[in-house]
């Protein structure tokens, strides 16, 4: 077959079709069959399906041939899926796809994650909500969150007449209340217990250069 042909790869349960020109440009296995020195009507069944043996790690490997995309396989922003890499090496190693086997052997999936940490103080306990929190995710990055609540006191001030809007504003307070002072300093005020959140965010930011060859 011509490097434009499509052939349809059998890959355990799996169908992929892709150009031979493709599979063989990232693949010496692939390229040996297809070289002329394979009987390619005696590997082929009825259906001209190429059949191999292969699991279901195989779809990283394709995705790598096909588009040039390297896998990433982290849980919840904790951890590297070291096991899945393992598969996915032995199944790159198997099809001799060198590009993939080499990326997973030095273990650039490391250096495709960094980490950004900031703290936030939010007033009260009723600002957590969802418009909050999406204003500190991106599409290429994993957020998570920690809140941590704190109660403390303050002093409010409150107007000598009572006024309402005066309340916690003494710069409100004009000439008539400060004729109807009568209290002294402390007395101007009283203690309030008040609830604030420090909300720690933390990223994880995919350096999607490191994602593709």
């Amino acid at each position: 077959p011509s490097p434009d042909s499509v052939i349809k790869l059998q890959v355990g349960d799996k169908i992929y079709t892709a150009k031979v020109g493709t599979l063989t440009k990232h693949s010496e296995f692939f390229a040996r069959q297809f070289s002329g020195r394979w009987d390619l009507a005696q590997m082929m069944d009825e259906n001209s399906i190429y059949v191999f043996e292969g699991t279901d790690s195989f779809t990283h490997v394709f995705d790598y041939i096909v588009h040039g995309v390297y896998p990433i396989f982290f849980a919840s922003g904790r951890f590297h899926q070291i096991g899945e890499y393992a598969k996915v090496l032995a199944e790159a190693d198997y099809f001799q796809v060198e590009g993939l086997a080499k990326w997973l052997r030095e273990k650039k999936y490391l250096q495709a994650f960094k980490e950004e940490f900031e703290w936030r103080e939010v007033e009260g306990l009723d600002h957590l909500d969802s418009v909050f929190l999406d204003r500190y995710t991106q599409a290429n990055e994993e957020t998570h969150f920690e809140f941590h609540p704190t109660m403390w006191t303050k002093k409010t001030y409150v107007c000598p007449r009572g006024i309402s809007v005066h309340y916690g504003q003494p710069n409100s307070c004009g000439q008539a209340c400060a004729k109807a002072e009568c209290r002294d300093y402390e007395d101007r005020f009283v203690k309030e217990l008040v609830w604030n959140t420090a909300v720690m965010v933390k990223r994880i930011v995919v350096d999607e250069k490191l994602c593709r060859e």
